[in-house]
Formats: C-alpha cells, structure tokens, sequence
C-alpha cells in the first residue's frame, strides 16, 4: 500500500510576502511621504523661477523708469533678487534633505535611484548650472544695488527730514553689503552639500 503523502506537499508554496520581498510598508510610507514632498518642492520652484522670469524684468522696468525723488522699486530690486536666489537654494536643500533621507534610511541597496544619483554626483551639469544662476543673480544684485546707492546719494537734506536723509545715505548701503555677506553665505553652505558625494 502506498504511503498517502502529505496534502501540503501538493500546494505550491507560499508566495513571498511585501516584507520578504524588501518592500517593507514603513519604508514605502516614509518613501511616499517623501516623493509627494519633492513634488510639493518642484511646485514652488516652478512658481519662483516663473516670478524671476517675468517679475524682475518688470521691477527692473520700473525702478529704472521711475522718475521720482525717492526711487523705491529701484531701492527694493537688489534685496528682492537676492531673496529669490535664497528662497530658491531653499527649496533645493529641502528636496535633498528628502533625498538625502530616502538615501540613508529608505533604500536598502547599491542599485536604488538615490544611491546612483550619488554616485553621479561629479559628473552631474547642476554645479554650472547653478554656478550661472548664482553669477547672474548676484551681478544683477550688485549692479542695481550700486544705481540704487548713486541715488541715494544725490539726495540733498532738504528733500526730506535729516534722520531719513541719513538712513537712506548710510543704512541702506549696509544693509546691501549685509544681504549680499548673508547670501554668499549661504551658498557656500549650499555648494559644499549640493555636490559633496556621499560615503555612505
């Protein structure tokens, strides 16, 4: 008589399950919570550079068209620039913080998307890139902030009270030089982590 067999070892067996197969869902939720962040990032990026393309040609327009005394689109336009070029780098560091998290925490292999953009890393076109935005911006900065200044010093003290006449003279000067120090900065900062290929 023959042995009967085992009804289980006539099943196939079992597939694998989402956390045999590497995909834990903790790391899928932390990886989609991440992506719709980066998505958010891109959002606001687009929104920054749409204001830098049509908004400064119009402020530029403005200050250098305004035939007032006290030219105040041509006094704003340096420190508005800058803001734009921070708040862009900004965004650009909030998108690699989620990158750098999805790299270290998220991925579990060499072959993984953020592992190969690392490794990339030197050979990528976004150093020039950003190195040509960062020397049209400031130059831009530089520039208006120096009509701004001449300006500035052909007012007389008769035109307005002598404490405003010497806040414009001397205060707005520094707070130029201060912005433009603040924003070298921080691209400093940006360069060294943008480009800075991970050990990991």
């Amino acid at each position: 008589m023959n042995e009967s067999v085992p009804a289980t070892q006539d099943l196939p067996p079992a597939p694998p399950t989402t956390k045999d197969r590497g995909h834990d869902p903790l790391r899928l939720a932390y990886f989609e919570t991440l992506r719709a962040e980066i998505l958010q990032v891109k959002s606001r990026l687009v929104w920054l550079i749409v204001i830098g393309l049509f908004g400064v040609p119009i402020l530029t327009w403005f200050a250098l068209t305004d035939d007032s005394v006290f030219k105040f689109p041509l006094l704003i336009s340096p420190l508005l620039v800058l803001l734009l070029i921070v708040l862009y780098f900004s965004e650009q560091m909030s998108m690699m913080r989620a990158g750098d998290y999805i790299h270290q925490r998220v991925e579990t292999g060499e072959d993984h998307w953020e592992h190969w953009v690392n490794a990339q890393r030197t050979n990528r076109a976004e150093p020039q890139i950003f190195g040509l935005l960062v020397v049209v911006g400031l130059a831009y900065s530089v520039l208006m902030g120096c009509f701004a200044i001449d300006n500035l010093w052909q007012l007389t003290g008769g035109e307005q009270s002598y404490f405003i006449y010497y806040v414009l003279r001397y205060a707005v000067p520094g707070i130029y030089v201060l912005s433009l120090l603040w924003v070298l900065f921080t691209m400093a900062h940006f360069w060294s982590r943008a480009f800075k290929v991970s050990s990991n």
